[in-house]
């Protein structure tokens, strides 16, 4: 018999060795006969379903925050810059109020012992939304009493 890491005459040289292929036959007993679980399963199991709403807020609010500031410029050309001194409240302090929501339904989230991917991403865009927004705040804040 042949060394069957040996190239056969129709191999070139290097190329690996080919071996046959049982078709149809049972499968090989390392292979689970389930499926295997996604790689990132906890987004897609069911059951933290506040995890998930308070993602579903942050991302809204943290978009919302985003896109406002791009709007802003456009509306004073349009408008004036009194619409855009009380729009630009309006927006900061909804989007302020509606990320110390998803903060603290993701802080609720995290406590329980379901899956806490999406409570944990929520918490991350809630707080960096809110931290920003108190810091803006603030600076504008000290520029108005000094």
């Amino acid at each position: 018999m042949s060394d069957p890491h040996q190239p056969s005459p129709g191999q070139p040289y290097g190329a690996p060795p080919q071996y046959p292929t049982s078709a149809g036959g049972p499968p090989h007993p390392l292979t689970p006969p389930y499926p295997t679980s996604p790689m990132y399963a906890g987004l897609t199991e069911p059951g933290n379903p506040l995890g998930r709403i308070a993602l579903l807020i942050a991302v809204i609010t943290a978009g919302i925050g985003s896109l406002s500031g791009l709007i802003y410029p456009f509306l004073i050309t349009r408008g004036g810059y009194g619409i855009v001194s009380v729009l630009s409240s309006v927006v900061a302090l909804v989007v302020l109020i509606a990320g110390a929501v998803a903060l603290v339904l993701g802080i609720i989230a995290l406590r329980r012992p379901e899956p806490r991917l999406a409570a944990a991403i929520a918490v991350g865009i809630a707080g960096a939304t809110v931290v920003a927004h108190l810091g803006g705040w603030a600076v504008n804040l000290t520029y108005t009493l000094l």
